[in-house]
């Protein structure tokens, strides 16, 4: 598996299997960035993370706890 300049996998595999093993490893390291900003954004928890890079996730936060789902209905 190659990476190159623009950040577009490359994947190379001598059998089909390992073909889609690879596959499945690079579809879930992009999926796993997304379940984690969204856990964030449904939790209210986004400005621990981004307060340095973005200061107005804090008003996000404050409405997300305000109006969405409770911590039962999130685990």
């Amino acid at each position: 598996m190659r990476e190159p300049a623009f950040g577009l996998p490359h994947i190379f595999a001598d059998t089909d299997l390992e073909l889609a093993r690879e596959n499945g490893r690079e579809i879930a390291k992009d999926r796993l960035v997304q379940m984690v900003l969204l856990a964030r954004v449904g939790r209210g928890t986004l400005y621990q993370a981004f307060a340095a890079l973005d200061p107005s996730t804090l008003d996000d936060d404050v409405e997300a706890r305000r109006t969405a789902y409770t911590s039962s209905e999130l685990n």
